[in-house]
Parts: C-alpha cells; sequence; structure tokens
C-alpha cells in the first residue's frame, strides 16, 4: 500500500477453495483473480525506525 509492491503468491488451501467453488457452482474456473492489500516488511521496517 505505500511502495507498490506486487507479488505472487502459490497457496494449496487456495486452489482447493477453487475446487470446491468450481464443484459446488458447477463451473470451470478459467480466470480467477484475488486482491490483498497491506504493507510490506521493507515498509514496516522504515515505519518503525522513523
Amino acid at each position: 500500500m505505500k511502495c507498490g509492491k506486487v507479488r505472487e503468491f502459490e497457496s494449496e488451501l487456495y486452489e482447493e477453495i477453487k475446487r470446491q467453488i468450481s464443484r459446488d457452482c458447477g463451473i470451470e474456473i478459467t480466470v480467477c483473480r484475488t486482491e490483498v492489500g497491506g504493507v510490506c516488511d521493507d515498509c514496516r521496517k522504515k515505519q518503525a525506525g522513523n
């Protein structure tokens, strides 16, 4: 939220949630986007140093 860094992540739990949504809704998921915002370690360290 401060420095603009963007990173991707992999998570087996997230993949399982997508599989469950696919089963429950009867759809084949071809696109899935989730956005999570926050303050990274570097920015928190800089903030603590001020």
